[in-house]
């Protein structure tokens, strides 16, 4: 298994980082609650993983691939 890719627009990254909305890099669900955007391993509500990332800590991580709107 690779490392996922999850596609964004930079206007979608905005919104994440400045409303605390954070990714799980399993399912690729958004997290209910504030999620910094340099957390890690938060747990996932949908698929009972830590795999809960912010979107600035994803963006280090290569998973955030920018899309065009």
């Amino acid at each position: 298994m690779g490392t996922p890719t999850i596609e964004l627009t930079e206007d979608d990254y905005r919104y994440f980082c400045e409303n605390g909305i954070g990714l799980c890099i399993t399912c690729q669900e958004e997290r209910d609650g504030w999620t910094e955007p340099d957390a890690r391993k938060y747990p996932c509500d949908n698929c009972n993983t830590k795999t809960v990332y912010g979107a600035g800590q994803l963006l280090v991580m290569g998973i955030i691939e920018f899309t065009e709107d």
